[in-house]
């Protein structure tokens, strides 16, 4: 897993503990102010915070901690929607694309766990061949 520094954890343990729920969304500004760092810092912690293995879902309103199932749920559809449309647009602007299997499978091997109701990556790529 993905170490956080001092500020990761402080932004991590804030969105936990704050009631930033998904009713209740916290901006970027608002974490930017919270702080005292550039809003670009703010995405760069929040990345790096889901790489850690907490559950951060974003939208247009703010950022917040799931905290059940059904947040899972919401954050993997909205990630799973930009990654197919990130895709299709690189396969649109005829950009290569042997590399997604190679890298899903790198990711597998880095994150070796599956999440209730998931199928694995290497279940896909076996399904795939």
């Amino acid at each position: 897993m993905f170490k956080l520094n001092e500020l990761e954890v402080k932004m991590a343990d804030f969105l936990e503990n704050n009631d930033c729920f998904i009713e209740n969304p916290i901006s970027m500004r608002e974490l930017s102010t919270v702080f005292n760092i550039s809003e670009r810092d703010v995405r760069e912690a929040i990345e790096n915070i889901i790489l850690s293995g907490r559950l951060v879902i974003g939208n247009i309103n703010g950022y917040w901690l799931a905290r059940n199932k059904r947040e899972i749920k919401i954050a993997n559809s909205m990630n799973k929607a930009r990654t197919k449309k990130s895709i299709e647009r690189m396969i649109a602007n005829r950009g290569d694309i042997n590399w997604l299997f190679p890298f899903l499978k790198e990711l597998n091997d880095k994150y070796q766990f599956v999440s209730d109701n998931q199928i694995s990556i290497e279940e896909l790529m076996q399904n795939e061949n």
